[in-house]
C-alpha cells in the first residue's frame, strides 16, 4: 500500500450534511452530489473537482457525513439546503484505493495497520475523494478513491 504523509492547506467543502445509515449511503450520495452540483452550478460555479464525502466520528452502522464538492476559498456562500464546511488543515496521511467501493474496508484496515506501526493517530474526521467511479468508468475494478485521514 502506498501511503503519503502530507500537509493539508485550507479548503472548503460545499454539500449536504446528514446522519445516514450505512446501508443507505448510495441513495444519499446520489441525492447529495446532485443537489450540491446543482446548487453550485446555479451560482455560476459548477464543480471542477471530484465528489467528496467527509465522515465525522466513528464510522459505524450510522454515519455523520457531508457529501459535496471542494470549492475555492473565495467562492460565494452556498445556496439553500447546502452547508459550507472547512476541511481540517495540518498533517494527514493519504492513500488511493483502487477497486469497487465494497472493498474500501480492506484499504481502511491496511491504512490503520500502517498508521499503528508508525505510532500515528487519526483525528475524528476523514474524507474520500471519488477520483474515478461509476459515472465515468464502467469497470469497478478500475475505480479510484483517494482516502484522506488527518492525523494528530
Amino acid at each position: 500500500m502506498d501511503v503519503e504523509r502530507v500537509e493539508l492547506g485550507p479548503a472548503r467543502l460545499v454539500g449536504v450534511q446528514e446522519t445516514v445509515p450505512m446501508d443507505h449511503l448510495t441513495e444519499f450520495f446520489d441525492r447529495a452530489f446532485g443537489a450540491a452540483a446543482g446548487g453550485l452550478a446555479a451560482q455560476g460555479a459548477p464543480p471542477t473537482g471530484p465528489a467528496v464525502a467527509l465522515y465525522r466520528g466513528d464510522v459505524t452502522e450510522v454515519v455523520d457525513l457531508t457529501a459535496g464538492f471542494v470549492v475555492p476559498l473565495d467562492a460565494p456562500a452556498p445556496g439553500d439546503g447546502l452547508v459550507d464546511v472547512r476541511l481540517p488543515e495540518g498533517a494527514a496521511v493519504v492513500t488511493v484505493h483502487v477497486g469497487p467501493y465494497d472493498t474500501l474496508e480492506q484499504t481502511y484496515a491496511e491504512l490503520g495497520r500502517w498508521m499503528a506501526e508508525r505510532g500515528l493517530a487519526a483525528r475524528d474526521v476523514m474524507w474520500e475523494e471519488y477520483l474515478d467511479g461509476p459515472a465515468g468508468e464502467p469497470d469497478p475494478a478500475r475505480w479510484r478513491t483517494r482516502v484522506v485521514t488527518p492525523i494528530s
